[in-house]
């Protein structure tokens, strides 16, 4: 099939559709209603993150860590990101087709939190998440539109990876869907025994690399590399910011020993004083 960019109005594959994809579709129109940083709050590291985008902004960078660990995977896998299943703006964040299978992932990014897995449930931080369920709905919707597509039934397994916490932990019992750091990822798509051949492989990929596939709009209306592009400069904005808060807590604390030691030797030569004086 011809590919050719969206003012073509040609189908395109999602080959070139970035992680993250409609996490950061989300972020920057949250971005796009706030003002601007004034010079001031530049300076001294205000971040120029909307409140209301923090979430999607982190749920993005979840995204691109897992996408850059499913690069790794050999020449025999393919891998699709931000898969638009569903209607409106709901996407895959990765779908993975390789010998051991075909898989879908929903990456959760939680910085520095406890998590725990067993059956149905996922807790974070001790607090109930419908991450298994949401997993679980993802595979079988998947499963549906691509048996519809190849025209055989094409089973899909649903993994959760968790991206910048802190612990993760099991229950007595095995999740329900198989849920792993993305440090792991890798080990747990490849330690599985082979299912689908070579072609087959190449059938499904090609198959799940359609727009049309997945979604009732089978023509890509956005600016992929654009939307790329503005998010990586707002990481590079915020990035800076953090990195001049920094600065300023180390300069206060460094003024503030400054000023101890300073104190300090007012201190001494009072105290001199006062025996000279009473010498």
């Amino acid at each position: 099939m011809q590919t050719m960019d969206a003012r073509g109005g040609v189908e395109l594959t999602l080959s070139a559709r970035g992680a993250g994809y409609a996490a950061i579709q989300q972020c920057l129109a949250l971005q796009s209603e706030i003002l601007p940083l004034t010079r001031v709050e530049t300076f001294f590291g205000v971040t120029p993150l909307a409140a209301n985008a923090h979430s999607w902004y982190l749920g993005a960078l979840g995204e691109i860590v897992v996408a850059e660990k499913l690069e790794q995977l050999s020449d025999e896998w393919r891998v699709i990101n931000g898969v638009p299943a569903g209607i409106g703006g709901t996407d895959i964040d990765h779908v993975v087709v390789g010998p051991s299978g075909v898989f879908t992932i929903n990456t959760r990014a939680h910085a520095n939190k406890k998590v725990w897995a067993a059956g149905l449930a996922l807790r974070i931080n001790g607090f109930k998440s419908d991450y298994v369920g949401n997993a679980q709905d993802e595979a079988a919707r998947a499963s549906k539109l691509l048996t519809s597509a190849v025209g055989r039934p094409v089973v899909v397994t649903p993994f959760i990876v968790m991206v910048g916490i802190s612990e993760m932990n099991y229950g007595l019992r095995r999740p329900d869907v198989d849920t792993v750091t993305s440090r792991g990822i890798l080990r747990n798509l490849t330690h599985r025994k082979s299912v689908l051949s070579a072609d087959e492989v190449v059938e499904i990929a090609d198959v799940a690399s359609r727009r049309g596939t997945w979604h009732r709009d089978a023509v890509v209306l956005d600016d992929t590399q654009s939307l790329v592009e503005r998010f990586e400069r707002l990481r590079s904005e915020v990035d800076a910011a953090s990195h001049r808060r920094k600065a300023w807590v180390i300069a206060g604390k460094l003024g503030l020993v400054a000023a101890s030691l300073w104190a300090g030797v007012q201190v001494v030569e009072m105290v001199a004083e006062v025996l000279a004086g009473n010498m």
